[in-house]
């Protein structure tokens, strides 16, 4: 049976890894996930944009720890498309070859986790054509706040770079960008005008391609009850927790 391909999309903070992940350790089957956020081009390949437009504080200017630079790490171009496909094709190998010698995906039909805040955009057609089930991350005006507030607080797991030797291809952490001293308003200004403004441009304004099954999650629903939302909309099972396993293995009573 040929793995089932699931493209995960939302704004940015909106859960999309932390769904992904939650999904892996709750279906009776493992996950493979691509990741955009792996396959970024070197910044300074990246796109170019004008911090200075947008609104700051007081007239003042992009704060160094937000933008460093000019660099666009927020648009398509930031993107290296033929590497996520490639990923995405060994993906399916893997998941193929697994079955096939009665894996872990034995007996069940594997699937594999396409994920990314850019999966909708136009550069991501091929990879999105080949996706057969869309989970939709929406967002309202109260989840916006929230999630400015989220993408400031959070440390952030970034790719590493090559001036970081023994860790290329690896996730690294980051300190948050309010503990790098980038003010609540200061994010805020930077969240709306242009991390926001970039999503609704290449996300939320183009629906996913007809004809593939589609369910939309609230990004704030809690995540235990997307999961069972999601596994239920796949057609998998949840696996039963420790304490389930444990009952029933009991002996009845007497």
């Amino acid at each position: 049976m040929e793995p089932l391909i699931v493209g995960v999309v939302g704004s940015s903070s909106s859960g999309k890894s932390t769904l992904c992940a939650a999904l892996d350790a709750a279906s009776n089957i493992p996950f493979a996930v691509v990741a955009l956020d792996d396959f970024f081009v070197e910044r300074a390949a990246a796109p170019r944009w004008d911090p200075s437009a947008l609104p700051w504080p007081a007239g003042g200017a992009a704060p160094a720890a937000l933008c460093p630079d000019d660099a666009d790490t927020n648009c398509p171009g930031y993107v290296d498309w033929a590497r996520a496909e490639a990923a995405l094709a060994a993906a399916l190998a893997a998941a193929r070859a697994d079955s096939a010698a009665g894996g872990a995906c034995a007996g069940w039909r594997a699937v594999v986790v396409v994920v990314g805040f850019l999966l909708l955009s136009e550069p991501a057609a091929a990879l999105a054509a080949r996706v057969q089930r869309w989970v939709v991350l929406t967002t309202d005006a109260a989840a916006d706040e929230a999630l400015w507030r989220r993408k400031w607080t959070r440390r952030k797991a970034v790719a590493s770079t090559d001036s970081e030797p023994g860790q290329q291809g690896q996730r690294v952490e980051r300190p948050s960008y309010e503990q790098c001293g980038v003010s609540a308003a200061e994010f805020r200004v930077f969240y709306e005008g242009h991390v926001r403004a970039r999503w609704r441009e290449h996300g939320e304004g183009r629906p996913p391609p007809q004809g593939a099954p589609l369910l939309e999650v609230s990004c704030m629903l809690p995540t235990a009850d997307a999961v069972s939302d999601v596994l239920e909309f796949l057609g998998l099972e949840k696996q039963p927790s420790p304490l389930e396993q444990s009952a029933v293995r009991l002996p009845p009573m007497v």
